[in-house]
């Protein structure tokens, strides 16, 4: 080559260095004082498969197609930084809706009011497409009873992925469903239930006993079905004690239906008996039941004698451990109503009396309306047909800023022992009376 051109050569090099030099250098993150991650480590993910873009503060992490249990890594920062509170495992499991739970946030040591703090993002690449896991037998739920609330399915690359959007459980013979679909009900696991989609199955509706299969909805179009189903067993039968059962027991007027709410109260699996105070016990029959177990309507015979009776539920032939009042009577209840005298709100039987000691503050409810003054007192007719009468005081409730309760019951020591038929009046300001309750179930024992 001439030494002219050997010399373009050269000049055309230098002016190529010189127009590809950046016009500035990328100052080390490192320097700008702030608190850093340098370095991160999971358990069970190799170290190359967890990098940090400290420019766009990103931590990316190409996820294994399972997870360990632990996940809490092991972090390296920059000199005099920490973590703010993180529940780790919200990296993998939390929802993408999830206000931080993609995320980790440093700051410095002795930052308190956190002006310092620096956030991280955390992108999850999964390892490949969602899967079903290994399921070497069936699940079991049981029915409104069960422990957990939820079904466990085993997934493989649960984490990283879009979860299903829905989940349907077909019952192999009838071809019965239930949906889930909300997405507060399907939801990946953690900790103890890592590398398991959990499906929230309390208080869903439309559930019956039977064989499942489980098949999860994708919002590509995909379903995955399990390789075992789930198993849906009858739990015990309940019925809902809300307060005014719980108080007062159920009303029943002769001749009418009786609804209760409660769980398992499935035709066939139910029947029910009412002992009255001298031990009598009769079968109510005829029961209506609502398909799904959740409610149950008790016809009242017009034959029927009216009072306080003890209603205990039997379920496959065996007895129920709650017992409930029940206030049989004609037409429309009286607004005025004892509730519980003592402690015993629910007794499976009323023959035995309450033992009341005198001058001794009893526990004590009644019914209390905008109709009714709360200056309640206790009425006490002798039961062996004395015609005296006697009273016991009452310390009504606190009705400020709401209605506090039990009221106290005092029986004074001018009352005679023995047994007594009780009734609550309500008296106005000037000590008339203005209702008077039914008799309470049980007899009061004076001592």
């Amino acid at each position: 080559m001439k030494p002219a051109l050997r010399l373009l050569s050269w000049l055309l090099m230098a002016a190529m260095l010189i127009t590809c030099r950046p016009d500035k250098v990328e100052p080390d993150p490192f320097t700008d004082g702030k608190p850093r991650i340098v370095s991160i480590r999971f358990p069970g993910i190799p170290e190359k498969n967890v990098t940090i873009d400290q420019k766009n503060l990103l931590i990316t992490i190409r996820v294994p197609s399972v997870l360990l249990k632990d996940m809490v890594p092991v972090l390296e920062l920059t000199e005099n930084a920490e973590t703010m509170g993180k529940a780790f495992y919200t990296i993998f499991a939390g929802p993408e809706s999830c206000m931080g739970c993609k995320e980790i946030w440093v700051r410095r040591l002795e930052d308190q009011s956190n002006t310092s703090v620096v956030k991280y993002k955390v992108k999850l690449i999964p390892n490949g497409p969602l899967e079903m896991g290994v399921m070497k037998e069936s699940l079991h739920y049981i029915l409104h009873d069960d422990p957990t609330g939820v079904l466990l399915v085993p997934m493989i690359n649960l984490y990283g992925n879009t979860v299903p959007i829905a989940a349907e459980l077909v019952e192999r013979t009838t071809k019965e469903k239930i949906l889930i679909d909300e997405s507060s009900r399907i939801y990946p696991g953690a900790e103890t239930t890592t590398n398991h989609l959990i499906l929230y199955m309390y208080a869903l509706k439309n559930q019956l006993p039977g064989t499942y299969d489980i098949d999860l909805k994708m919002a590509d179009g995909r379903t995955l079905r399990a390789p075992q189903p789930v198993v849906i067993e009858k739990g015990p039968a309940y019925i809902a004690s809300y307060q005014q059962f719980f108080y007062y027991g159920l009303d029943a007027p002769i001749g009418t239906t009786v609804l209760v709410e409660g769980y398992n109260l499935f035709s066939g699996d139910i029947t029910l008996e009412i002992t009255d105070r001298t031990g009598k016990t009769f079968s109510l029959g005829n029961l209506v039941f609502e398909r799904y177990g959740l409610r149950m309507g008790i016809p009242i015979p017009a034959d029927l004698p009216t009072g306080q009776y003890v209603m205990r539920m039997y379920q496959f032939g065996v007895a129920r451990p709650a017992c409930f009042r029940l206030n049989v009577r004609k037409g429309k209840s009286s607004d005025a109503r004892i509730g519980t005298i003592g402690d015993d709100p629910m007794p499976c039987s009323v023959r035995e009396p309450v033992r009341i000691g005198r001058n001794i503050p009893t526990n004590f409810t009644y019914s209390l309306t905008f109709e009714l003054p709360n200056r309640p007192r206790l009425k006490l007719v002798p039961a062996d047909g004395n015609p005296a009468v006697h009273y016991g005081s009452v310390a009504p409730y606190v009705l400020q800023p709401e209605p506090i309760g039990p009221a106290k019951l005092i029986i004074g020591s001018e009352v005679p022992p023995g047994l007594y038929i009780a009734t609550v009046q309500y008296l106005d300001i000037n000590g008339l009376v203005v209702a008077e309750s039914d008799p309470y179930g049980r007899l009061l024992e004076v001592y």
